[in-house]
């Protein structure tokens, strides 16, 4: 399993697994997985889908921050669009309420 980005807080890891479209979260003393935070209808909704370069279901989340009520993540888009604006080329920083809160 390929991970993304690690985050630290409230003394626990946060894992951002981006072909699994997932951000566990994880006990680090013991490796456990406390949490699974599916965030692939999001990322995979047509106004925030990017074409890709691959032809497997690699996502494109790549930063992840956690706040007490919120998960951040921006995507690596490899300088492609969006699917429904093609043109613009800029990522996207996406502020997702957290669904344990």
């Amino acid at each position: 399993v390929h991970y993304s980005d690690l985050c630290w807080f409230d003394g626990a890891l946060f894992v951002l697994l981006r072909e699994c479209h997932v951000v566990l979260e994880v006990n680090p003393a013991s490796h456990r997985v406390l949490a699974e935070f599916d965030y692939a209808a999001m990322e995979n909704a047509p106004e925030a889908a990017y074409y890709t370069l691959y032809h497997y279901p690699m996502g494109t989340m790549e930063g992840l921050a956690v706040s007490r009520d919120c998960f951040w993540m921006v995507t690596d888009n490899n300088g492609l669009g969006r699917i429904r604006y093609p043109r613009d080329l800029r990522p996207t920083l996406f502020r997702c309420p957290r669904p344990d809160k």
